[in-house]
């Protein structure tokens, strides 16, 4: 699952996703550069990103 955030004034999309690692559902954000994926972020996701994960 995963959809776009951040605030829509910067001049850089950023993208969440939430999704499985091993056990464990993880909140990933990351932007695109050029033909690279920049790593923002990635945590264990909270109760309200588990819940809308399913």
């Amino acid at each position: 699952m995963g959809w776009l955030c951040g605030d829509p004034e910067d001049d850089e999309e950023r993208f969440m996703i939430v999704g499985r690692l091993g056990w464990r559902i993880v909140s990933v954000v990351y932007t695109v550069r050029g033909n690279t994926l920049r790593l923002i972020s990635a945590r264990k996701a909270s109760s309200d990103e588990r819940r809308q994960y399913g």
